[in-house]
């Protein structure tokens, strides 16, 4: 599992990440990562019903996650990390970078992916 503030992203444009300042020092962002009100344990189940094999982790930072996808037509190996962090006031901040393991184009595949996991997260979640 990577470590979100000390990521260093590649150059190739085949990586996406949703995430803070704050938990991503290193890294320049995407897209904001999204705040829910939600506990970090209620994030954990709801990802788990989206992504069966993510393995959890917890660190002093908050909850890791992570998971390998598989492209759709040539199922080329792409992995997905997140980071569910508390704020404090009963609602978590979810950070979530996705990579392809090949290539150097991956034609916009990580960047849907981490927004469609976004909006699923959202939709349980309200």
């Amino acid at each position: 599992m990577i470590d979100f503030a000390t990521l260093e992203r590649p150059a190739s444009p085949n990586t996406y990440l949703a995430c803070t300042a704050e938990l991503c020092r290193a890294a320049a962002s995407d897209e904001a990562a999204p705040v829910f009100s939600a506990s970090a344990a209620q994030i954990q189940d709801a990802l788990r019903a989206l992504a069966r094999d993510i393995a959890f982790e917890d660190r002093a930072d908050g909850v890791h996650g992570a998971y390998v996808a598989r492209t759709r037509i040539l199922r080329f190996a792409d992995d997905i990390d997140v980071l569910i962090a508390p704020t404090g006031d009963g609602r978590s901040t979810v950070a979530i970078y996705s990579r392809s393991r090949v290539g150097y184009s991956d034609l916009g595949t990580n960047r849907r992916r981490v927004q469609k996991l976004i909006a699923d997260l959202r939709s349980r979640l309200g």
